[in-house]
Formats: C-alpha cells, sequence, structure tokens
C-alpha cells in the first residue's frame, strides 16, 4: 500500500510457528490497505523475508515509489538469549 510519505509499505508474515499470527497480519493488512507477503508456516524465514524484498522491489518497479518491508517473526524473550 501506499502513504502519504510517497513510499509504499510490505508486511511480511514470517512466523512460521503460529500460524494464527500470519492469518493475523493478513487481516491487518487487509483492514489499512497494506500488501501481505508469506509463504506460509512450511517456509524458512530467512527465505520468506528474502523473498518479501523482491517482492518489495518488483512493486517499486511497478510503482516508481521505494517500499519499506516489514518483518513480523517469531517473538523472542529475554531468556532466548542464545536466539535472539
Amino acid at each position: 500500500g501506499q502513504t502519504d510519505t510517497g513510499r509504499g509499505c510490505l508486511l511480511c508474515a514470517a512466523d512460521v510457528y503460529r500460524p494464527a499470527a500470519i492469518k493475523q497480519l493478513q487481516l491487518l493488512g487487509e483492514q489499512i490497505g497494506v500488501e501481505v507477503f508469506t509463504l506460509g508456516v512450511d517456509a524458512n524465514p530467512v527465505d520468506i523475508a528474502k523473498d518479501a524484498v523482491t517482492r518489495a522491489m518488483e512493486l517499486q518497479g511497478e510503482t516508481g515509489k521505494p517500499y519499506t518491508v516489514i518483518v513480523d517473526t517469531a517473538g523472542r524473550q529475554v531468556i532466548d538469549g542464545p536466539l535472539m
């Protein structure tokens, strides 16, 4: 989706551990008019993020506007230090 700043925004659903999080982000995207990119729960989160950047570059080529990609991943807690 486009914003009044002249930039586009692409949401990336990469929380493969919680399918409901992907659905929630898709619903939010619909509500605010922003495309949500996902490859589903069977894909690697890193691959999802890389492909989302590729999609944003495609959108930039189509619109002539730069795109910001916001990646939603599985959250980490302080106790998950080695994973951060």
